[in-house]
């Protein structure tokens, strides 16, 4: 990271995602909130890690798709499922 503040504004940006719609990096984003107050190298890396993880699995997620008599919904891996 080149700066403190890049760091900070990265793992704010990646905390906000987590919450809302990336619920699979909540756990690793919440560990590296930890040091906001004094990040070295290595959690800069894990940040930039986190950054591409991002970008190699942005096409995956659920779709909800609305039905009267059932839940269903479809990933990439299983086109759809219904309960």
């Amino acid at each position: 990271m080149s700066t403190y503040f890049d760091y900070c504004s990265i793992v704010g940006k990646l905390l906000y995602m987590a919450q809302i719609t990336k619920l699979d990096i909540m756990f690793s984003t919440q560990l590296i909130a930890k040091y906001l107050t004094d990040p070295c190298k290595e959690h800069g890396e894990t940040v930039l890690h986190l950054v591409k993880y991002l970008k190699l699995t942005k096409t995956f997620g659920l779709k909800f798709k609305p039905d009267p008599d059932k839940l269903s919904w479809e990933s990439p891996k299983c086109k759809l499922l219904k309960i």
